[in-house]
């Protein structure tokens, strides 16, 4: 899979990039970025690929690009979703290996209530309420939101790769970033 490398404009203040996509048919072709990416379905259907592998998304679903990871999406008709992209500068606050880590990429929707996909859910309906400014500092309890977002995904969905496998995964992506380059 080709892509090309995306450059992401940070809000200011909250350091990370966070909207409400409503569009129809919307495709983004195969990029990267040193973001971790999450997105959270909120109607429609979406089709995403990750490093080879597709996903089929309904509403409710939650899917999480890694760094560095080429992806990318297409919406089937109308559809609506919350994009969260998170730079370097929150995820080195994880783990001082955070580039080590790997979250799982699909948290499919589940109505059990508790789930890792409703307690993100949640922290979503709350991002999308703060996302307005309107209310004194409310950049700031948006951030609380984010390391509480943080923190489910690497208390209760996260694997370290092995430094070997990193290492491979690093040299090829190397290789991919300079044949673009070129």
């Amino acid at each position: 899979m080709r892509g090309e490398h995306e450059n992401i404009s940070d809000d200011n203040l909250k350091q990370l990039y966070f909207t409400i996509v409503d569009a129809s048919n919307d495709f983004l072709p195969a990029h990267w970025h040193q973001h971790l990416e999450i997105i959270h379905l909120l109607n429609g259907q979406m089709t995403a690929c990750i490093n080879e592998q597709s996903y089929e998304l309904v509403p409710g679903d939650i899917l999480v690009i890694n760094p560095r990871d080429i992806h990318s999406t297409q919406l089937h008709g109308r559809g609506r979703y919350n994009l969260l992209q998170i730079p370097p500068v929150h995820l080195k606050r994880i783990s001082t290996d955070w580039e080590l880590l790997h979250f799982s990429e699909l948290l499919v929707y589940s109505d059990k209530e508790e789930s890792l996909n409703d307690r993100l859910t949640k922290i979503f309906t709350e991002l999308m309420r703060l996302n307005t400014g309107e209310e004194k500092g409310a950049h700031l309890l948006f951030l609380i939101q984010i390391y509480q977002l943080l923190y489910l995904l690497y208390t209760e969905d996260c694997s370290v790769v092995n430094s070997q496998s990193r290492n491979r995964t690093e040299r090829d992506f190397r290789r991919i970033v300079h044949s673009m380059e070129y």
